[in-house]
């Protein structure tokens, strides 16, 4: 307040004209630019009641403080719901939806989000300018020329038993198995099968079906020896094998063997030939 003196009467004190004005243009210019709150501040300001401003106000005609500040204006709106504060150029749009597009690209997805955050721009506008760019959505791929069909592969054959054929046999190496067989089972008299699975490395249905197609007997099997007759001795005789059916195809690894097998049979056979005829002597002689 101005220095002009303050008269004390026994009411209280005096303000002259000059000093109510003062305070009223203050709380006034105040109000106009805050909108409210100018009679507070005037009576912090210059020690004086609120009431007594309130008072000095009503009675210069000082329009009434608002009830409530003033809103901003609503700034207009963007297609992309941004505020309009900042308008950006075709060239700043185009740069935001290339980046876009290439990090979408690169990693398929996350590029609108991304450039919100880098440039940032809400993602809606964001959104809205790549709509009016015309650029695809993320994870959907982008159809290019048909490519050319590869020719699928063959389907693999199966054998008779069921396996497939990943390796072509010729008749030839089926006939050195086939071969080995037929000497392992008259060497060991059974077992060729699996044994000759083990050694070549073929399923053992696989061996059987070429045993089966060769006509190969089956091992195991034993010619019975003649009964005596009733009242006499009984004579033992050793279990003698059929003969194999000799295969003259295969290598000639596969021939030994055979020949092999043939020769331990031949022995087998005399030594039990032999025996049946001492027997039969000794029973001779006991007649």
């Amino acid at each position: 307040m101005s220095t002009s003196v303050k008269k004390k009467t026994a009411k209280g004190i005096r303000y002259t004209d000059a000093q109510k004005k003062e305070v009223v243009d203050f709380a006034a210019s105040y109000n106009t630019a805050n909108g409210r709150g100018g009679q507070s501040k005037a009576a912090d300001k210059f020690g004086i009641s609120p009431l007594t401003v309130s008072a000095w106000l009503a009675a210069s005609g000082a329009p009434k403080a608002l009830k409530k500040a003033p809103k901003a204006s609503k700034a207009t709106k963007t297609s992309g719901d941004s505020r309009a504060g900042t308008r950006y150029t075709a060239e700043q749009k185009q740069e935001v939806v290339d980046f876009v597009a290439s990090y979408n690209v690169a990693n398929g997805r996350g590029g609108q989000s991304t450039a919100s955050a880098k440039f940032g721009i809400s993602p809606l506008t964001v959104m809205a300018w790549l709509k009016a760019s015309g650029t695809p959505k993320p994870g959907k791929k982008i159809k290019g020329p048909n490519a050319l069909k590869l020719p699928k592969a063959p389907k693999v054959a199966k054998s008779a038993s069921g396996s497939r054929v990943g390796n072509r046999y010729t008749p030839e190496q089926k006939q050195d198995v086939v071969n080995f067989v037929a000497g392992f089972n008259e060497t060991n008299g059974r077992g060729g099968q699996s044994a000759a699975s083990a050694k070549y490395g073929i399923s053992p249905l696989t061996v059987m079906a070429w045993l089966k197609a060769s006509g190969a007997p089956k091992p195991g099997k034993k010619i019975k020896a003649p009964k005596p007759a009733k009242g006499g001795a009984k004579v033992k005789t050793s279990a003698v094998f059929a003969a194999p059916k000799v295969f003259v195809g295969g290598s000639f690894t596969a021939k030994l063997e055979a020949l092999s097998g043939l020769n331990k049979q031949i022995e087998r056979a005399e030594a039990d030939l032999a025996s049946l005829k001492a027997k039969f002597l000794d029973l001779k002689g006991s007649l």
